[in-house]
């Protein structure tokens, strides 16, 4: 009878020896799963933010570059405007400038 309590023993402290090594794999197991699963999430989320930052890039660049043309453009109708009253005025105000000076000189 003492035989078979400590076979019965043995036995039992295998099976426990067995299921505590199943549960250290299971742990290990679900810790790699956890590390897999957060590496991915991390990915997802940088490939996101990166999606998020081009995106802002080209929204900003395509902005910048409109309103640069918008820029160009109305400088040269303003230069034009200018050029045009420059060359319509330019006798009449060197015609003004020199009747001034004349006009200063006789006065002196």
């Amino acid at each position: 009878m003492e035989i078979e309590v400590i076979q019965d023993l043995i036995k039992m402290d295998e099976e426990t020896r067995n299921k505590i090594n199943n549960a250290h794999e299971l742990k290990y197991k679900l810790k790699q799963a956890i590390e897999q699963e957060k590496k991915k999430l991390t990915d997802e989320a940088w490939a996101n933010v990166e999606a998020q930052v081009k995106s802002m890039r080209e929204e900003i660049r395509t902005t910048h570059e409109k309103e640069q043309a918008e820029a160009k453009a109305m400088y040269e109708k303003e230069s034009k405007r200018i050029t045009d009253m420059f060359n319509a005025n330019k006798e009449r105000w060197i015609q003004m400038i020199a009747d001034y000076t004349v006009g200063k000189r006789e006065q002196e």
